[in-house]
């Protein structure tokens, strides 16, 4: 995944688009 290499901004729209409601959901799922 490129989560954390994306523009912060950017992070919270792609959390959204997978229907993560939580802000740390992309950052722990860095692996994934």
């Amino acid at each position: 995944a490129v989560f954390y290499e994306i523009e912060p901004r950017q992070i919270v729209v792609y959390g959204v688009f997978h229907g993560a409601r939580e802000p740390h959901a992309w950052r722990q799922r860095r692996d994934g």
